[in-house]
C-alpha cells in the first residue's frame, strides 16, 4: 500500500500544500503507479476538517471493486471537500474505459463552502480531469425546506443535469460528524434517490469514521424516517497492500463503516 507524499506547493499562498496520492502494483516502477494531487490549505475539507479514514476507505473499496462507477453515468458526491475522492472516481473512470475518453459520464463533486469550491475547481484542473468532473455548491438544508428549498433544488437539478435526473450514484465520506446536519443529510439524500419518473433506481454509499456511535445511529434513523433503506456494506481492498492509504497520525481515528443507501 503506497502511502502519499506531500511538499510545499511552488509559489503557492501561505499554508496551502500539494499532497500526490499514490497506488498501485507495488511491483512496479514508481512512475507507473496512478496518482491524484490536490492542493490543500490546512488539510481542508468542508466543514474545516481533513481528509480521514472513511474518504481513504472509499476509495480503496471503489478500487477495488469499480462497478458501481462504471455502471453509472452521471455520480454525485456529497461533501467533496478538496475532491480527492471524485478525483479518484474519476481516474478509475479513465482507467475502465480503453480509450480513455469516458465518453457520456459525468462526476459533480459537491460542497457549500465558496472557499473550498474555489480550491476544489483548482484541483480539478490541476489532474486535467475538468472533461469528467465540475465542481458545484449544494447546500444541504434546502432538503429540510418544504417550499423554497424544493424550488431551489429543482432550479439546481436543471442546471447541473439539464433537466434530467442528476446522478445514479450518490458518494459521500467523512460527511457523518456532526449530528445537527444528520437530518439535512438525510434529506438531501431522500430528494436525490426517490425518483417518481421511472428511471433506473439510483443508489448512494456514504462512508463514515465513526468517532460518535449516537451521531452515526442518528444518521442511519434519520434516513430511515425518511423511506430510505440503509444497508451495511463491507468494506474492499485492493490486494498486495497496492490501494490508498492516508497520512501517519491519521489512523486509528474510529471504525470505518460504509452503508448503501436506496429509496424504499
Amino acid at each position: 500500500m503506497v502511502d502519499f507524499l506531500s511538499s510545499p506547493a511552488d509559489g503557492g499562498a501561505p499554508g496551502v500544500s500539494t499532497r500526490v496520492y499514490y497506488w498501485g502494483d507495488l511491483s512496479e516502477p514508481p512512475t507507473n503507479w496512478r496518482s491524484i494531487k490536490t492542493k490543500e490549505e490546512g488539510r481542508m475539507i468542508s466543514g474545516g476538517s481533513h481528509y480521514g479514514q472513511a474518504c481513504i476507505a472509499l476509495s480503496n473499496h471503489l478500487l477495488a471493486n469499480p462497478a458501481p462507477l462504471v455502471f453509472a453515468a452521471r455520480i454525485l458526491e456529497l461533501g467533496a471537500g478538496v475532491g480527492l475522492l471524485s478525483l479518484v472516481a474519476a481516474r478509475i473512470c479513465q482507467d475502465r474505459d480503453a480509450t480513455g475518453r469516458t465518453e457520456g459520464k459525468r462526476i459533480v463533486a459537491t460542497d457549500v463552502d465558496e472557499k473550498v469550491l474555489e480550491m476544489l475547481q483548482e484541483n480539478i484542473a490541476l489532474n486535467s480531469l475538468d472533461h469528467l468532473v465540475e465542481a458545484k455548491s449544494l447546500d444541504w438544508e434546502l432538503a429540510s425546506d418544504p417550499a423554497p428549498g424544493q424550488d431551489a433544488l429543482h432550479t439546481w437539478r436543471d442546471a447541473v443535469s439539464n433537466g434530467g435526473n442528476c446522478a445514479e450514484l450518490i458518494i459521500g465520506a467523512d460527511i457523518v460528524y456532526d449530528p445537527s446536519l444528520a437530518g439535512h443529510l438525510a434529506a438531501t439524500l431522500r430528494w436525490l434517490l426517490h425518483r417518481k419518473d421511472g428511471s433506473n433506481t439510483p443508489e448512494a454509499l456514504i462512508a463514515g469514521t465513526v468517532r460518535s456511535e449516537d451521531t452515526w445511529a442518528f444518521f442511519l434513523e434519520e434516513c430511515r424516517s425518511r423511506q430510505l433503506v440503509v444497508e451495511a456494506v463491507p468494506l474492499q481492498t485492493l490486494p498486495d497492500h497496492s490501494g490508498l492509504v492516508g497520512a501517519e497520525g491519521w489512523e486509528g481515528e474510529g471504525e470505518v463503516r460504509l452503508v448503501r443507501i436506496v429509496a424504499a
